[in-house]
């Protein structure tokens, strides 16, 4: 009953939803002699690109690959900001950090607590969103870091402005060796903008996508794997180009 209730739950919810839509109008259509073909190849397309099972494997080969080099040696912490809720915490009078900034903020601090390295908290104001530097900084303090371990960058809008402000405040400061915190698949475009810096690069992932695979992966699902392999490549691409 649990896998039966998988699988029908994953054909009544987008994009599995709009694959069975494809193939009853593939059934429909052709009835009537009209060439209904290109339903059921936009139903193959879709289904490829929302199974994990393809996109996990891109995803768990870099991630494992990156788990050899994690490190903490270094004598800054410097966390890409991701995003701010709309939310407010009134317990602890913070915003509320997305669950990608959270992730982020949660392992530098764990670093810091061990350590007691500065932190450069990167990530400005995009669009009408909080600034994450700023938000962060508020979640760091209520949680008991000292403001004098924290520099923020709260002018950065992007993986690119994040590396260019980040240096700089290191440049400052005396910084030689970073330890980059993000999530794992974020890394690699973020090593490639350093990688012509004078700067020692360690890295500690913040959140990682590869689990076990099941028979659930070749189920349509979430398309985040597809999404995230697509998005960082075609970053990485962009990044390698015109920087």
């Amino acid at each position: 009953m649990f896998e039966f209730k998988k699988i029908l739950s994953s054909m009544l919810l987008p994009p599995g939803l709009f694959i069975v839509l494809c193939i009853i109008f593939y059934i429909y259509f052709r009835k009537r002699s009209v060439n209904s073909f290109l339903f059921i190849i936009l139903s193959l397309v879709i289904y490829l690109f929302s199974i994990p099972f393809i996109w996990k494997k891109i995803i768990c080969g870099i991630e494992t690959k990156l788990l050899e080099n994690i490190s903490t040696d270094g004598d800054v912490i410097a966390v890409f900001g991701g995003g701010v809720t709309y939310f407010y915490d009134n317990i602890f009078n913070t915003k509320i950090l997305d669950i990608y900034s959270g992730s982020r903020l949660f392992a530098a601090y764990k670093i810091h607590y061990k350590t007691h390295l500065p932190i450069i908290l990167s990530g400005g104001y995009v669009f009408n969103q909080e600034a994450f530097g700023n938000s962060a900084r508020d979640v760091l303090i209520s949680l008991g870091v000292n403001e004098k371990y924290i520099h923020i960058d709260n002018l950065s809008r992007d993986t690119y402005e994040n590396v260019k402000y980040i240096m700089e405040i290191c440049k400052r400061n005396g910084y030689k060796k970073i330890i980059i915190i993000s999530d794992a698949m974020h890394i690699p475009r973020i090593s490639l903008l350093f990688e012509n810096s004078d700067f020692k690069i360690s890295f500690y992932p913040s959140s990682f996508l590869c689990t076990s695979y099941c028979w659930k992966d070749f189920l349509p699902g979430d398309i985040l794997y597809s999404r995230t392999v697509f998005h960082e490549f075609l970053g990485y691409i962009w990044y390698r180009i015109f920087y």
